[in-house]
């Protein structure tokens, strides 16, 4: 458990950013990360969970060469 004042200084050192993970605990949990990464994973997770497979039936074709 670290003092707000040395989470922040750590974040700096390590070139990340500071993430509020969980507010509602008590104390409240953070993590250091790459927030832009996290967003970019978050969006493309959402977009590939919107994809549907659809099965298109396909026939054999004949007196067509």
């Amino acid at each position: 458990m670290l003092s707000l004042d040395d989470a922040l200084a750590a974040a700096e050192g390590a070139r990340q950013d500071l993430v509020e993970v969980s507010p509602q605990a008590s104390p409240p949990v953070c993590r250091l990360q790459d927030y832009n990464k996290a967003v970019y994973a978050a969006k493309l997770r959402e977009k590939v969970g919107r994809m549907t497979c659809t099965q298109v039936p396909l026939a054999p074709r004949r007196g067509i060469c």
